[in-house]
Parts: structure tokens; C-alpha cells; sequence
């Protein structure tokens, strides 16, 4: 046991152990109540209350919260001016469940975490048009936190093309790009760049985890704690 325990990360206990826990409320429930809990509920409540858990010692204590990446996790981030900060987007369809995950990643030039969003959308959208509406909502997040200088990263070079091109069309897709630019002209500057995958990791990490949520979370000045295993 004490092996096992030494060769896992210090955030992987609080995870078993609180899943551990619920599972045990989920017997309760069905012995004493004859309720059946399903398994997704279990796991969703248990990443939960954790991750409010972790928040609430963090004000209480007064941590800081501020995430640097491990030094695997490239993000091109260091070429920043001060006051700018990179939107790193992705988004990912689950056709079978007809579900589209999306995840947003906000850094400063030093590479640290700012902001982190995780958005679940039961939805039969096209790829392109989930990659525009989480750029969309990246923006929308950015504005709220105050910043006025962005620069966004995506790996779909239809949308980069779409939005440098101010590109018009009457459709779904035509109607988020309208959005996109007219939240963009609140901004003191705006761009958007493509990127490849692996300077996306960490937005993909949280599209995997949108897919596995029921609803729409952000992360203040880091990544959730679960998150963490799959950088």
C-alpha cells in the first residue's frame, strides 16, 4: 500500500477517496431507500464536490492558485507583450450521444493559467461550428476577466481562415462569425492564429472532460486538479 501510494500524484488519493465515498452513499441508497443511483452521476457528483472542495480551501487559506504547466506542455505563450494573453480553443463531437464538448485555456506570457472553461452542449453541430462557438465563448470569457488584448489559438484552420477574412455567409456558421467579430471589436486588439495539436493539449484535455459533464464549469486561475493526469 505504501508503494502504491508513493508512486501516484498527490491529487489522485482525493479523487479515490471521494469516489470511494460516493459509491458508498450509492449503496445506502439502494439498501435503505431501494434508489439506484447511475454510475455517471456517481463520478460527476464525486469530480464535483471535489473541485469545490479544492476552491473553498483555496479561499479560506489563501493559496495561491496560479498554475505553471509542466515543461512538456508547449503553448508558445512566452512571445506575449505584457498586457496580452493567449485563448487556446478546442472542441470535440460525441456523434453517438450527439454531444459536443468544449474547452477554453486563457495564459499570461509567463505561460500560467489564468482562466480554464469546460462546456458540455447536447448538440448535432458540425466541428467547425463548435470550434467558432467555443472561440465565441472564449471571447465572451476574456471580456468578463477584463483583458483587452487576445490573441487565439486554434488547431481547425477553417475557422482561422472564416475569421481573418471576415468571411459572410448566410448560416449557422455565417451568423457565429458575425458574433465572433463583433465581440472582437470591443477588444484593443484581436487576432487569431492556427496552431497544431500539440499546443492544444491542454484545451483537448478539457473538451474530453466537457464530454463527460452535465454542465458548463470555469476554472479561476488554473485547471481543475482532475485534470492534471492527462497532461
Amino acid at each position: 500500500m505504501e508503494h502504491c501510494m508513493s508512486s501516484i500524484s498527490k491529487q489522485e488519493p482525493e479523487q479515490l477517496l471521494t469516489l470511494w465515498w460516493r459509491i458508498w452513499y450509492k449503496r445506502n441508497k439502494f439498501i435503505h431507500d431501494s434508489l439506484w443511483l447511475k454510475d455517471e452521476l456517481v463520478q460527476n457528483w464525486s469530480t464535483d464536490y471535489l473541485s469545490r472542495y479544492q476552491m473553498a480551501h483555496v479561499l479560506t487559506n489563501n493559496v495561491d492558485t496560479t498554475i505553471i504547466l509542466p515543461n512538456h506542455v508547449e503553448t508558445q505563450a512566452s512571445h506575449l507583450d505584457e498586457d496580452t494573453i493567449c485563448l487556446f480553443v478546442d472542441d470535440g463531437v460525441d456523434e453517438e450521444r450527439m454531444k459536443v464538448g468544449l474547452g477554453a485555456v486563457l495564459y499570461d506570457k509567463n505561460e500560467r493559467v489564468l482562466a480554464s472553461s469546460a462546456s458540455p452542449l447536447l448538440s448535432t453541430m458540425k466541428p467547425h461550428l463548435a470550434e467558432a462557438y467555443v472561440v465565441l465563448q472564449g471571447l465572451s470569457l476574456c471580456l468578463h476577466l477584463g483583458y483587452s488584448k487576445v490573441i487565439v489559438k486554434s488547431d481547425c484552420l477553417r475557422v482561422c481562415q472564416a475569421i481573418c477574412n471576415k468571411t459572410d455567409c448566410a448560416s449557422d456558421f455565417g451568423m457565429i462569425l458575425q458574433d465572433i467579430i463583433s465581440l472582437s471589436g470591443q477588444l484593443v486588439s484581436f487576432s487569431i492564429k492556427h496552431c497544431n495539436g500539440t499546443h492544444n493539449c491542454v484545451s483537448h484535455s478539457l473538451v474530453k472532460l466537457a464530454l463527460s459533464m452535465e454542465e458548463s464549469k470555469v476554472w479561476w486561475l488554473g485547471l481543475p486538479i482532475y485534470l492534471w493526469p492527462d497532461l
